[in-house]
């Protein structure tokens, strides 16, 4: 990237007329994906004679897969390389739509992301439909300081392609990259990005458009863009959903035997139909389990040491139900055809060693008798 493409990349601090927004702090959102957006601008072109041409973009989008109501979150739309016509083009603009189940907070270019730009300085202005800068504009444009552009915007003119935004001839160039700092809406739903599409066609001096230029010839040119086919649709999908809070019961017999299988069951409400259950002996691991379509995970168990045995289940959670642990169980394990009694005077069962006991009536032998 030479040192003019990085130069046009700058970032403007905000300003009434629509400059770039203060950024906004953004919480952690789930994992982020990129992915490549390939259509083309559709182009009618107003010159000598009337012709179409048009711009292949190859737009790389970065945003996360889901959000929390509420949530803020950071998109990032970068423009493809593009090449130039044989003309040296001016007058670029590039517009992009604002977001849709999301509010915006903040909106920046990023830094040494352009390259083979000339003119003036690559800037961010939120604009109304009419191409003016407006605070509450619907439309964000990549642009030149002056805003100037063929016909939409306070600068227009279809007939001085050598002033706004320039690329020399025969070019390949790309746009700065544009950053956003959103906000999900407070529903469950979905949170997309889009370009200012434009018409369904283009045609000659509409206003609508995803990008328009003009061109340096010997009748200076216009051209009138709209946007086709994937570039028409959602650029990304951010899906906005609430995350549900659990409960975890465990089911499990109160006695055992050493080696006897113990069926361990776990149930989780609201039922998540998907996810893990671990299922814990005191602090111990002792196997984990799918969940069922019916919210249930089931771990059959071989008691090994006899003994008191606490036992836990704890799902682990899902992208929307949240992890939970339940209250403990206690199981007695004992050994199979072993039988534990203890001494018990009839007349005071309560009393070990009491009249009757063993112990009592060695105490009531004579001396020199088996108990003296």
């Amino acid at each position: 990237m030479n040192s003019r493409s990085l130069a046009v990349c700058a970032v403007v601090p905000a300003v009434a007329a629509g400059l770039l927004a203060v950024s906004a702090p953004v919480a952690a959102a789930s994992d982020t994906v990129t992915r490549t957006v390939s259509f083309e601008h559709k182009c009618r072109v107003d010159g000598a004679t009337d012709w179409d041409s048009s711009f292949s973009d190859n737009l790389e989008v970065t945003a996360p897969t889901s959000v929390r109501p509420g949530e803020q979150f950071t998109v990032k739309l970068h423009p493809g390389t593009m090449r130039s016509s044989d003309s040296d083009t001016g007058r670029i603009k590039y517009d992009i739509a604002l977001p849709q189940g999301a509010t915006l907070v903040s909106y920046s270019l990023v830094g040494d992301s352009s390259s083979n730009l000339t003119g003036e300085t690559a800037v961010l202005l939120r604009v109304g439909a009419d191409g003016n800068a407006n605070p509450a504009g619907e439309y964000l444009r990549i642009t030149g300081t002056g805003n100037k552009t063929v016909n939409d915007g306070p600068s227009a003119s279809d007939n001085k392609p050598k002033e706004g935004l320039q690329v020399k001839a025969n070019t390949d160039f790309r746009l700065p990259a544009v950053e956003l700092k959103l906000e999900a809406r407070s529903d469950e739903g979905n949170a997309t990005t889009h370009l200012r599409a434009g018409a369904t066609s283009p045609s000659i001096k509409i206003k609508d458009t995803s990008m328009s230029f003009g061109e340096s010839r010997w009748v200076n040119a216009a051209g009138y863009c709209v946007a086709s086919g994937e570039g028409r649709s959602a650029l990304s999908t951010t899906e906005v959903f609430a995350t549900n809070q659990t409960e975890t019961t465990v089911a499990v017999a109160l006695e055992a035997l050493t080696g006897e299988d113990v069926k361990i069951a776990a149930s989780i409400d609201p039922n998540p139909g998907e996810g893990t259950v671990e299922f814990f002996d005191g602090d111990t691991k002792i196997g984990s389990a799918t969940v069922d379509s019916n919210g249930h995970a089931e771990l059959v168990w071989p008691f090994r040491d006899q003994g008191e045995h606490r036992i836990t289940a704890k799902f682990l959670g899902t992208k929307k139900f949240s992890s939970s642990e339940s209250a403990d169980k206690t199981v007695t394990v004992t050994v199979p055809g072993v039988i534990v009694v203890e001494p018990v005077d009839p007349t005071e069962p309560e009393t070990p060693g009491g009249t009757g006991s063993l112990g009592d009536i060695f105490s009531k032998l004579p001396t020199g008798s088996l108990g003296g």
